[in-house]
């Protein structure tokens, strides 16, 4: 953009952007201000990449400025993180009301009241009730161990001093010491916890709410720091030893689960389907996976029964997500989930992976449908009541996916068990490790091109559908179903019945409104070889 006005006593500003480094060609600024340095593009073909061609700007100007600021992304990737810790690597200290120590403000990690920091009650059970911490967080000074209530916060704050690297702060709020890299180059880190607009009660919920899946949101908005992702490394047999101590069979619900959720991947010439339970903590288990042939086989996999161990009738599905990320056969998707959702209950919405960027801080987002499979913004008319598309933040569930592998035990909040029928399955494992993030680019890939990942992608939907289906309150989800008397033979025979006729119906409903039953979607992304040069795509079939 090009200088507004060059009249006496104006100030000419130029505007450009990450993703044109020649828009910076021919200008020499005495003052730069880079935003969101972090999430500025790396153009593999232009001529240089544009945080350079910005740092060269105005080189001729002895007493130039730079100014940079961002929220910070992963570690070893987040180009805000490169700069600050270069330069002089400020934190923000304040003074404790009681003795006059400066702190900086942060939350404990040890769980120690001796180690200060922001705390907050409750043992294992409350470890996922947000609102608890809420309720009771507490700051406590590193120094003299009193607590510090939200009405000194404000004052502290405005009392605090900047401190760099290699330096402390006195009592008197003196700084000692020398700077570790010097002052040439000034760099600061904040977080929340300092805002005027946050509280420690809503630093405490934010953490607590993290917990459920995503570490790298809390990270990066609340703590003002870069995101060390975790590092897989393991073999299948290790994974199948670790997850696949569950004692039931595939096809049945072991006691404690109180919902199901379905999970479906559309591929070329097959669908890729799981279904799974879920406690009030979070907890999941693998009731049954496999792949099916056609929209029919698709839709009797979303509506059968499964057999309970606890004694109770028979559970279905109460939300299903299908993959439609590919937009060439969006209509046909979004059509057949409409042909089978009932707005109130069991729910089957299309879905679609999101950035992470985009979804502030949210797990999913609930985008609207109208009549003509127009999505979001553009549905204008004609909305279609009791469907939408769910926009999945893939980082949150990628992250609880590698967490579920390598921190949590089966068994703790949040964590994932199998029955031990399937640790010998080596393709469902070896597709659960096939994905790593790719720290350049910020995106999750496939680590080996020629085994598929297929079923990391329906346990991640899965988990997400229990997320959209309880609408993220976990807390409201009660620790047992409530006990009902086993049905009779007769009883079950008639509902049988009921469920085949109906089926049938809707397989003559669909037939007269003629669904597509092209199969077109993405192939396996090998380089250099077809589909069947490989022996890892392996068809299952299912119980």
């Amino acid at each position: 953009m090009r200088p507004r006005s060059l009249d006496r006593g104006k100030i000419p500003t130029y505007g450009a952007w990450s993703g044109s480094p020649t828009t910076l060609g021919d200008i020499d600024p005495k003052y730069v201000n880079l935003l969101e340095v972090s999430k500025w593009v790396r153009e593999q073909k232009s001529e240089a990449d544009s945080i350079e061609l910005a740092l060269a700007r105005g080189s001729e100007i002895p007493d130039r400025k730079f100014i940079g600021e961002s929220t910070p992304t992963i570690k070893g990737a987040c180009r805000i993180t490169k700069f600050v810790e270069r330069s002089s690597n400020e934190y923000f200290h304040v003074p404790c009301p009681h003795c006059s120590h400066h702190q900086r403000l942060r939350r404990n990690t040890t769980g120690e009241r001796k180690d200060g920091g922001l705390m907050w009650g409750g043992g294992p059970e409350e470890a996922i009730n947000p609102e608890h911490a809420y309720q009771t967080a507490h700051y406590v000074c590193e120094s003299c161990n009193k607590t510090i209530d939200e009405s000194h916060r404000r004052g502290m704050i405005q009392k605090g001093v900047w401190c760099a690297a290699g330096q402390r702060v006195d009592k008197t709020g003196k700084l000692i010491g020398k700077p570790t890299n010097g002052i040439r180059e000034r760099s600061f880190n904040l977080s929340r916890m300092y805002g005027w607009t946050f509280t420690f009660a809503d630093y405490a919920r934010a953490y607590i709410e993290s917990l459920s899946l995503s570490g790298q949101s809390f990270a990066n908005d609340w703590e003002g720091e870069a995101w060390v992702p975790l590092k897989v490394e393991m073999k299948w047999e290790q994974l199948a030893k670790r997850l696949c101590v569950g004692n039931w069979e595939l096809g049945q619900v072991p006691e404690g689960c109180y919902f199901l959720t379905c999970a479906i991947d559309v591929q070329v010439d097959h669908f890729v389907c799981a279904t799974f339970g879920w406690d009030n903590r979070q907890r999941g288990c693998l009731i049954r996976h496999g792949t099916v042939d056609t929209w029919d086989q698709v839709q009797e996999w979303i509506q059968r029964p499964y057999e309970t161990l606890d004694g109770g009738p028979d559970m279905r599905a109460r939300m299903t997500l299908i993959d439609s990320r590919d937009g060439n056969r969006k209509d046909e998707i979004i059509g057949f989930c409409r042909s089978v959702n009932d707005e109130a209950g069991p729910h089957v919405y299309p879905s679609m992976g999101g950035n992470h960027g985009s979804m502030n801080l949210r797990f999913f987002r609930k985008l609207a449908i109208d009549s003509d499979n127009e999505i979001g913004k553009k549905a204008k008319r004609n909305i279609v009541p009791g469907i939408h598309l769910i926009m999945i933040n893939t980082t949150v569930f990628q992250e609880w996916m590698d967490n579920v592998m390598v921190n949590r035990e089966p068994g703790d909040d949040m964590s994932m068990m199998l029955p031990r029928c399937l640790i010998e399955d080596q393709d469902l494992f070896d597709q659960l490790l096939n994905e790593k993030l790719n720290k350049e680019k910020g995106i999750w890939e496939h680590i080996d091109t020629l085994i598929p990942n297929d079923m990391r992608d329906v346990f991640r939907y899965g988990r997400c559908a229990a997320e959209v289906l309880t609408n993220g309150n976990w807390a409201r989800i009660p620790k047992n179903r409530p006990k009902q008397a086993p049905e009779t033979e007769k009883q079950r025979h008639q509902r049988q019945s009921r469920t085949f006729e109906q089926l049938a119906r809707q397989r003559e409903a669909k037939s007269e409104n003629n669904l597509s039953k092209k199969s077109f979607v993405r192939r396996p992304q090998s380089q250099g070889h077809s589909s069947t040069s490989s022996k890892r795509f392996v068809r299952r079939k299912s119980l």
